[in-house]
């Protein structure tokens, strides 16, 4: 890891505009932070999938989701546990690389439509996985109350950054998901990807501001009507 990479990893934090301007001038590759978080989300996952007690796993889920379902068919359903668990683990890691895919690529269109110069998808890759690294603080959140927890907790609740754990929100009450998704890694990494896109492609703060707000928009209001 080379020095520029490792001072790279504290100033997204408290200086990121020297981030964005080392990805404007192609010093910083998104592989490093990618890593990082890709690793972190696999080894909280698997610790808590290979942990946990499946069945009030399965029986929160499916009460969270408004079904009836009986113990039997609870029992039915876990007859294939190992497999629940690996695919739990597998989803979350992939899934996390899918999406730091896409909101790269739609930063890279946003960039080729309003920029005049011409940035790459490598760039806006990079901006992207550095500006997400502030999700490590729920990351960091999960493993810690996820350690310190008595008994079955569920996955929702082990991130005490969400708006969701901090106003103690139950399932049943009206917006549950989208509390749940405000955490302050997600907040941060929004608010550093519409910085990131002003300081990488020099565009005017509406710009940035309106291109920024994008992927919060469609997360949130996709986590409502979902």
């Amino acid at each position: 890891m080379s020095t520029n990479t490792l001072s790279a990893l504290t100033d997204v934090f408290a200086a990121p505009q020297q981030v964005f301007l080392s990805i404007r001038n192609r010093t910083l590759s998104p592989w490093w932070p990618l890593l990082i978080l890709i690793a972190s989300t696999l080894a909280v996952f698997g610790w808590y999938f290979f942990t946990i007690d499946l069945y009030p796993f399965m029986e929160t889920s499916i009460q969270i989701s408004g079904q009836v379902t009986s113990p039997e068919e609870i029992d039915l359903m876990l007859q294939n546990e190992s497999v629940i668990r690996i695919a739990s683990v597998a989803s979350a890691g992939i899934g996390s690389l899918v999406v730091y895919l896409i909101v790269a690529l739609y930063f890279f269109l946003a960039a080729t439509l309003v920029a005049e110069e011409k940035f790459s998808f490598g760039q806006c890759l990079s901006l992207v996985a550095w500006g997400s690294l502030p999700g490590l603080i729920s990351i960091l959140s999960s493993a810690v109350s996820y350690g310190l927890a008595d008994g079955f907790v569920y996955l929702t609740d082990i991130d005490k950054t969400s708006l969701a754990s901090l106003l103690n929100m139950t399932y049943d009450e009206a917006n549950f998901d989208v509390a749940s998704a405000l955490t302050v890694g997600n907040v941060w990494a929004y608010a550093l990807y519409g910085y990131g896109f002003s300081v990488l492609t020099r565009s005017s703060v509406t710009t940035a501001t309106i291109v920024g707000l994008i992927p919060p928009l469609l997360h949130y209001g996709l986590t409502y009507l979902l």
